[in-house]
């Protein structure tokens, strides 16, 4: 699997690294696995940091986002910030942030780390 999570203590922050080639398959496998995970609690907040990953959004994913929504309820009760380097994953998380957002969950899409860190600090403080 080409993604990896860890556990940030004293920030109360998770966070989800992709690096080399994914999939949404992949990357919905990646949230769930976090999700399931005991150690991510209340108060954490997550940050998917896609700057390493080798993927390019397609028509056949856009017909499958719907399964993400489905994972992304158990993102509710935690502020998620997606960081993307390329601008076609930038404009998935975008979609996927806008998606989530409209059933009420807390998730922002960044181009780069220093804001995104920001804004979970912001909005959920450790």
């Amino acid at each position: 699997m080409s993604y990896s999570h860890d556990f940030d203590l004293a920030t109360r922050l998770a966070v989800l690294r992709a690096v080399g080639p994914v999939t949404l398959e992949s990357s919905i496998a990646a949230i769930r696995a976090l999700t399931e995970d005991s150690r991510l609690g209340p108060g954490y907040g997550i940050l998917v940091d896609m700057r390493g990953a080798e993927y390019t959004p397609n028509l056949a994913d856009a017909a499958r986002v719907g399964r993400f929504q489905e994972d992304a309820e158990a993102f509710r009760p935690h502020p998620v910030a997606f960081v993307t380097a390329s601008r076609a994953l930038h404009a998935a998380a975008t979609i996927l942030a806008a998606m989530a957002g409209s059933r009420g969950l807390n998730v922002r899409a960044f181009e780069t780390l220093e804001p995104a860190t920001d804004w979970l600090a912001e909005v959920h403080p450790g």
